[in-house]
């Protein structure tokens, strides 16, 4: 057991691919993908973790699954649990389908048994022989039957717009047909990890695309079979968050998914495939958008307070201070005021800002203030209308994407902040918007707020640390 790491990796290779989670009698079971086969982690609140080891190892090279065990999902039927999959064997590249559906049952989620009854390809008159992956299956009450959403590409040359959910039924778990796509909007090359479930009358599809950048998408309808349509902001995290999919304990869902990590642990190099398990806690808006949310547990353990000492810094700004309210004001120009000093990577920070007019304002933290020559911030844009991350020394040939989630300045001023960080991780929640991100090179330091263009007032600032 890992005590207090709420982010998991793995413990050989330092990183998960894909998680399929399923929840059993009061235990969250988390599948994911490392070295090509499937291993198993449980938690009971995404808190604690017990490693169970490989659960489905890949095939030998004359097998469908050799190159990968990919991604799939759980469900029990009859007693008996089920893992529908896909089976990736990449030398079968115009011989016979790359991909295809594969199945495994297990009578207690722990041992698992390759069944020989399921290698199911996609239909070639509707789909591509070799992208056919991420099988997503639940049970639909309303048509009685055994419903499979697939990972799929439609056979037309659009090119990079072919990716599509393909839908297959059943009635037994054995005997699938395949059906038209459920969702093909012509804009991704693929739509990986689909996931379909019901909430306060809506359903909501959530799926994964790289054809750009790591991203997590969600659309939302009236009925299962769609149409199915976005809203303004339809990112669940920022663009280094991928493969994420939802459970419930049929009172709470969370999204599992991971946060990319950068190669050979450098800021300056891109993201690559799998990361750091992270979980967000899904709340639905009246209007049915989704928002994300630190899990309390998570929060909870963060267990030593750091005591706030607050100290002018530099600048061309105000700083005054009325018990437990800073203000922070700075109209022309910058400035900054330090509040804490840390030598911990597993840190909590939460904070409640208001900005005034203009006002870029924010955290900074793992932070040299007085020299200025290492720092991290957490900004409220709102000259841009977002939530941006950034970090010292930062050239224009690692900029490959801004690490921002879009906020609404319109109707609110105020905002509730909440950081997470983990070694490199760090994640951060703004009302309801969550943004995971990477700093390797800095990793502890002091603790500020700043202020530029404007005035900013800041309250209710908690800090905690997490030890190792």
């Amino acid at each position: 057991m890992k005590n207090n790491i709420i982010f998991f990796d793995s413990e050989k290779w330092g990183f998960n691919g894909d998680f399929i989670p399923f929840y059993y009698e009061g235990i969250y079971h988390l599948y994911t993908i490392v070295d090509s086969s499937w291993e198993h982690i449980t938690t009971k609140d995404f808190v604690h973790y017990n490693f169970h080891g490989v659960v489905l190892p890949h095939g030998n090279e004359n097998e469908q699954d050799f190159s990968c065990v990919c991604t799939g999902s759980v469900i029990k039927h009859n007693g008996i649990f089920h893992i529908f999959n896909a089976g990736c064997n990449l030398s079968f590249q115009g011989n016979k389908p790359i991909q295809v559906v594969m199945h495994a049952t297990s009578k207690d989620l722990y041992t698992w048994k390759k069944e020989d009854d399921l290698f199911m390809p996609p239909l070639e008159t509707l789909y591509h022989k070799d992208g056919w992956r991420d099988p997503f299956v639940y049970y639909d009450e309303a048509y009685k039957e055994f419903r499979m959403l697939i990972t799929a590409e439609e056979r037309h040359y659009h090119s990079k717009r072919w990716g599509c959910i393909a839908l297959a039924t059943s009635k037994d778990l054995v005997k699938w047909d395949i059906k038209e796509p459920l969702y093909n909007p012509y804009l991704y090359d693929t739509l990986e990890c689909p996931d379909l479930f019901k909430m306060n009358n809506n359903w909501y599809l959530v799926f994964s695309t790289y054809t750009r950048w790591w991203e997590n998408h969600y659309r939302i309808a009236l009925t299962q079979n769609g149409p199915f349509t976005s809203f303004k902001d339809e990112l669940l995290d920022n663009r280094s968050y991928y493969a994420a999919k939802t459970v419930s304990d049929g009172n709470r869902r969370f999204l599992v998914g991971w946060a990319a990590r950068r190669k050979d642990e450098k800021d300056s190099e891109k993201y690559e495939w799998g990361g750091t398990l992270v979980v967000h806690e899904l709340f639905f808006k009246n209007t049915g958008e989704i928002m994300c949310y630190p899990v309390k547990e998570a929060v909870a353990s963060y267990s030593e307070s750091i005591s706030l000492d607050i100290k002018n810094g530099w600048g061309k700004g105000i700083l005054s201070v009325d018990d437990n309210i800073i203000t922070l004001d700075s109209k022309d120009g910058f400035s900054v005021a330090k509040i804490a000093t840390t030598e911990s990577e597993e840190l909590y920070i939460s904070f409640d800002i208001e900005v005034k007019d203009n006002t870029c304002a924010g955290l900074l933290f793992r932070a040299d203030i007085d020299k200025f020559d290492k720092w991290c911030s957490v900004e409220i844009d709102r000259k841009r209308d977002r939530l941006f991350f950034d970090h010292a020394k930062k050239w224009f040939e690692d900029q490959y994407f801004d690490e921002q989630r879009p906020l609404d300045f319109l109707n609110n001023n105020k905002f509730h902040v909440e950081i997470l960080s983990h070694e490199s991780l760090i994640v951060i929640y703004c009302n309801g918007k969550a943004l995971s991100t990477r700093c390797y090179q800095f990793l502890n330091g002091e603790i500020g707020i700043f202020s530029r263009d404007g005035k900013a007032i800041f309250s209710n600032i908690i800090i905690k640390k997490n030890p190792k």
